[in-house]
């Protein structure tokens, strides 16, 4: 790749205020997704960067360091690779990070010159190994979000993360999530062992404990500490104003439902109830002060049948419940067996990400789901997005 006539590098700001060709605009990358409208306001890449750092609070460091990186490949892209970003490839991503080794003398510049200064350049010399793979990892985390809002089709960065600066013992290292195929047997494995195990008292329960918990993990990305605290009461049904059909959440926040709750999907729901079954408990009768995830013994205890699951009881349960399923699996499906024995309950939750991502649900209703502190932008949208969240959980059964 060679620079074109353009001169120096410039500035988003720059960028935006002089206006781009069509060409390089973006508005027809060869990356953009035309199937869906984009579920942010943006026609070009100039605007979808907008969007993105929007994300991030104003002034913050967090915005700073990605605005940072974005310019730098922004700046790069339109004038060495002589295209748009929505239009970058994985060889230009390739190409991209070997010019951040070694930028040319004119695109460098002390760090202390302001942006607002003729003099500004995007670096200030050779990037560090270091600092290339923190910018990747933010470069792949703007991409994956402009495809989670349906601006591009796919990731260039999205098959990178096992060949870059990871560990030497391969892909399987790298992996911090489980895949729908294993999910699936894992649950298969449970499932057998609830069924070997059905005359079995206390064993077969603690079964049936384990397949639950691993369904609701699974089915709503909670984390350990969330579901450890949840009773029954803090599960509600409500209708949907579009379709009519009655749909249900969790409520996190115990005072005020409408501030912090999760959609819990019919299999997460079903498993619930099946676990409350097997412990001979109505699921419409039960009271509400029940543990959602309950003690072995809960049911028989008199004074104090209500006390609350711990958080390390959780991570005892899905431990458990990995390691069956790593035995289970060892001797048809080794690899299987050794991402099992490798994970760990919050696994479960970056589970929910990818397999939602998968069946293609927007980024923004699954952030909703997770309630991660960086994402604001549906706060004053309660009931409507309720739903609409609902909608988009219980598309994923596993």
């Amino acid at each position: 790749m060679h620079e074109s006539a353009s001169c120096l590098p410039r500035t988003l700001k720059d960028i935006v205020s002089a206006g781009l060709p069509d060409e390089l605009s973006g508005q027809a990358g060869s990356n953009r997704d035309y199937d869906f409208e984009p579920l942010i306001p943006a026609q070009t890449d100039s605007q979808a960067i907008a969007a993105w750092l929007g994300e991030s609070p104003d002034g913050s460091a967090t915005r700073r360091a990605y605005e940072k990186e974005v310019q730098r490949l922004y700046a790069w892209a339109l004038a060495y690779a002589g295209k748009p970003i929505s239009s970058l490839t994985r060889g230009d991503m390739d190409a991209y990070e070997l010019f951040m080794s070694a930028p040319p003398l004119h695109w460098c510049a002390p760090r202390y010159v302001r942006r607002d200064s003729a003099e500004w350049r995007p670096f200030e010399g050779p990037v560090s190994s270091d600092s290339r793979r923190h910018a990747l990892r933010v470069l792949k985390a703007f991409f994956a979000y402009l495809v989670g809002v349906h601006y591009l089709v796919r990731n260039p960065l999205g098959a990178a993360q096992a060949r870059r600066g990871g560990s030497s013992s391969g892909p399987l290292t790298q992996l911090r999530y489980i895949p729908r195929g294993l999910l699936t047997r894992l649950l298969a494995a449970l499932e057998d062992e609830c069924a070997r195990l059905k005359a079995s008292g206390e064993a077969h329960l603690e079964m049936e404990r384990m397949l639950m918990v691993i369904r609701v993990l699974a089915n709503t990305g909670l984390r350990r500490g969330e579901l450890a605290s949840a009773v029954m009461g803090d599960l509600y049904a409500d209708r949907d104003a579009v379709t009519g059909a009655e749909h249900w959440f969790l409520a996190l926040n115990k005072r005020e439902r409408s501030s912090e709750v999760v959609a819990f999907n019919p299999t997460a729901l079903a498993a619930v109830f099946r676990c409350l079954s097997a412990n001979g408990v109505n699921p419409y009768k039960v009271d509400p002060r029940t543990p959602l995830v309950p003690k072995l013994d809960c049911y028989a205890v008199i004074d104090e049948p209500y006390s609350a699951t711990t958080e390390q009881t959780i991570y005892n349960i899905v431990q458990k419940a990995l390691s069956i399923g790593a035995k289970a699996l060892e001797n048809t499906n080794p690899n299987d067996a050794h991402v099992l024995r490798r994970a760990t309950p919050y696994w479960f939750r970056r589970t929910f990400v990818t397999l939602m991502t998968e069946i293609g649900q927007p980024l923004p209703l699954i952030n909703r789901q997770l309630r991660h502190a960086s994402i604001n932008t549906t706060a004053g949208y309660v009931r409507a997005e309720n739903y609409e969240l609902y909608r988009a959980a219980a598309s994923l059964a596993v």
